[in-house]
């Protein structure tokens, strides 16, 4: 029964990020959301994370952005 409540869980938090990141304009908003929604995805179909997934560009972008927010401003 965990089981199941936690996949609807899931489905239901991927389609709430997803609805609310077609609605930003905001690209690292955007890309957290799209590595959010692999995240999910890969946990619904019950992959595993592979080299690949953390090699994605956008992972990388995504820390880059979140990185450079942080530096004080000048």
């Amino acid at each position: 029964m965990n089981f199941l409540l936690q996949r609807i869980q899931d489905a239901m938090g991927m389609l709430c990020i997803s609805l609310y990141v077609a609605r930003n304009a905001d690209e690292t908003t955007q890309l957290s959301g799209e590595v959010a929604c692999d995240d999910l995805s890969r946990r619904l179909t019950g992959k595993l994370p592979d080299n690949v997934t953390f090699d994605k560009s956008r992972s990388w972008a995504l820390g880059s952005q979140t990185r450079d927010d942080r530096k004080p401003k000048e």
